[in-house]
């Protein structure tokens, strides 16, 4: 179980959910908000360990608690995350409870990412939530010291290096 922190706009918007989370998993609580992209609305995720952003469609808003776990699961297989690893992940975010954000230092961390999202969307980089989820990954940001939230993640997970990243790749 894991706690979703979101702005209002977006707390107002997803179901309530009763039960206060203890965020068992490894990528801790995340805070999400939500970033217009005309002509859609996306809504951006980041995690509080590893500062791991994963772009959604906010539309439904019904499914969205199932639907970031499910993103994020292959966000982390495209960063070449063993199958098992991302599956623990996956499973042991849900259920997700929702909070709102309030003063969180997260908010700061998803500014960054929606000027880079709205920027990627904006030159046509990708129309694919998950492309371009995995694009914020590989950019490097001051936030982790100029390594990357997908290096950050494998280094929560005590993975190896990813040896594509080493050569540039």
């Amino acid at each position: 179980m894991t706690t979703l922190f979101c702005t209002q706009e977006l707390f107002s918007r997803l179901p309530a959910s009763g039960q206060s989370a203890s965020d068992d998993n490894r990528l801790g609580a995340w805070t999400a908000m939500p970033v217009p992209l005309a002509p859609v609305r996306m809504v951006l995720a980041v995690s509080d360990h590893a500062r791991l952003p994963v772009a959604l469609l906010a539309e439904p808003h019904d499914d969205l608690l199932e639907r970031l776990p499910a993103a994020l699961y292959e966000l982390l297989l495209a960063i070449r995350f063993p199958a098992d690893l991302a599956r623990l992940e996956r499973d042991a975010m849900q259920p997700m409870h929702v909070a709102p954000a309030g003063g969180r230092t997260a908010l700061v961390f998803l500014e960054d990412y929606a000027v880079q999202l709205r920027t990627a969307w904006e030159q046509g980089l990708s129309r694919s939530p998950s492309e371009l989820s995995l694009h914020l990954t590989t950019l490097a940001t001051e936030h982790l010291e100029g390594r990357t939230p997908a290096q950050a993640a494998r280094r929560r997970f005590q993975l190896l290096p990813d040896q594509t990243e080493a050569l540039g790749l």
